[in-house]
């Protein structure tokens, strides 16, 4: 089946009425340069006939060029021969199918769809401009209808009630859409975007593998965009400040997804390096909101050990003590007591971060779901690879491996089984089953429910097998509308059979 053909834009013979009023450098695209594309502005050539902005290349485009044949190679075969020579990226653009209109809906549409994305989503995984989407992507003076449109179906998608007989249309959609665009050569952070929240969807709906190759898929595109490099001064880069921390935000993102899928198996190699030090955390999610951060307002990951920070960073944060617990707990134990001894010291910094977080969520009145749920996951795995290495994974503990339980383990088991009261609680009220439910708090019950478990088949107690039974009802309550909480429920089932069968 031929691909839908790619549109080459011409340049124009002079400089837009923009650029040349305000004295900047244009790059002459049509039908409108990237500036003012980038700044949402009605983009004018002197003297420019209708017939000249209208029309695509000269020439009609190929069935080849749907393969994105017309991006520049020499991009990726000699980086610095593209930036010496002055090369610029052609902007590309593929027909937006009335399959997708049709699920995008009109601009109404896209605004109700993006609130509740921006009220759900936005509130735990911030990557998204506010100001950039509402002022610029969805102005309909702007280019970038492949960029608005794919965003929107994914950002409809992750955001999807469990009863939205949609959602299975709008996932196979999203996919072939976004495939497509990435065939054409469309290079853009909004295509990066629409890229992770299709990957957050298969990670919530347990459809794999394309979960794990999709996050793969991001984090190489995210270093051929340039991304990677959170080290980057903000005067440094040539983009706007919002753009500068869109950027930093999408990248932050990529290292959590990709460090979380390593959870499951800490052998399996990340597809991203380490942040470091250096690394700029993003600013406060409030006043990036808002439109009211600045530059100096950004903190490296070094000094920002301390209150003001937002939730996102806080997250942020955690993924390089979550890469540190990944990588000791895929190393041979070959001398035990060194060993624990990094685990403790592990165990002890990622409940500092946690106590630093409760703090700071008091004082400013936030809630650090996310992060706790992924501080608590890294603390859960310490403990689970401990009792593997003493104790392989399905042989029944003894009493004294019960006894020797961390006491960091301990504290957040009896955090979690507050936490499951109360939102079994909120079930009652019918207001938990919502899209501000994250896989990262699916997979700590899930984590937590499987350590209580364990640990009841050594010294059977009623309270802790009832508290079991919540945990259970309460993953039961999520598979409405994470399907992952089922999977996970299931993997419950069947190591209960195996912990049973071992102990006989």
């Amino acid at each position: 089946m031929m691909k839908p053909p790619v549109q080459i834009l011409r340049l124009s013979r002079k400089a837009c009425l923009y650029c040349k009023t305000s004295k900047r450098r244009c790059d002459r695209l049509l039908p409108s340069c990237s500036l003012c594309n980038r700044r949402g502005l009605d983009c004018s050539y002197p003297g420019a006939r209708k017939a000249d902005v209208d029309r695509p290349g000269g020439s009609p485009p190929t069935p080849e060029a749907a393969l994105g044949r017309d991006f520049p190679a020499v991009f990726f075969l000699e980086p610095e021969l593209f930036r010496d020579a002055q090369i610029e990226i052609p902007r590309l653009t593929i027909p937006v199918g009335s399959k997708v209109t049709q699920l995008v809906g009109d601009l109404a549409s896209i605004r109700a769809h993006a609130q509740e994305y921006f009220d759900n989503i936005h509130t735990w995984l911030p990557i998204i401009s506010k100001k950039r989407f509402y002022q610029h992507l969805i102005n309909p003076l702007s280019q970038k209808q492949v960029e608005l449109n794919l965003l929107a179906l994914a950002m409809r998608l992750c955001s999807c009630r469990p009863e939205d007989a949609a959602k299975d249309n709008l996932y196979a959609t999203a996919k072939q859409f976004h495939f497509e665009a990435v065939s054409a050569g469309l290079f853009s952070i909004q295509i990066l975007q629409g890229s992770i929240l299709i990957a957050l969807y298969e990670l919530g709906q347990s459809i794999y593998p394309a979960a794990f190759l999709s996050i793969g898929t991001c984090a190489r595109y995210g270093v051929a965009l340039g991304i990677d490099k959170l080290e980057s001064e903000a005067e440094e880069q040539e983009f706007s400040w919002v753009e500068i921390e869109e950027r930093r935000r999408v990248w932050w993102s990529i290292l959590i997804l990709d460090r979380f899928m390593g959870l499951s198996d800490p052998h399996r190699s990340l597809a991203t390096q380490d942040p470091t030090f250096e690394s700029y955390l993003p600013v406060d999610d409030d006043a990036w909101d808002s439109g009211t951060s600045k530059p100096q307002d950004a903190m490296k990951m070094s000094s920002a050990f301390s209150l003001k920070q937002g939730r996102f960073a806080r997250l942020s944060q955690t993924t390089l003590l979550l890469s540190q617990a990944l990588r000791h707990a895929a190393s041979p134990a070959t001398d035990p007591i060194l060993y624990d001894e990094e685990s403790a010291q592990l165990r002890r910094t990622l409940f500092a971060l946690i106590q630093v977080s409760h703090t700071e969520a008091h004082l400013r009145q936030l809630e650090f779901c996310a992060q706790s749920a992924v501080t608590y996951s890294t603390i859960l795995l310490l403990q689970e690879r401990r009792w593997r290495r003493d104790n392989g994974d399905f042989t029944p503990l003894s009493a004294e491996m019960v006894q020797q339980i961390s006491p960091e383990t301990t504290s957040v088991i009896t955090e979690l089984t507050e936490l499951v009261t109360q939102l079994l609680d909120n079930c009652m009220r019918d207001s938990i089953l919502s899209c501000k439910l994250s896989p990262f708090l699916v997979r700590v019950m899930y984590q937590a429910c499987a350590i209580l478990t364990r640990l009841n088949k050594a010294t059977n107690d009623p309270v802790r097998t009832q508290t079991i039974s919540q945990f259970k009802e309460l993953l039961g309550r999520f598979d409405l509308q994470l399907r992952s909480a089922g999977t996970y429920l299931s993997m419950l089932e069947a190591k209960e059979l195996m912990w049973e069968a071992a102990g006989r």
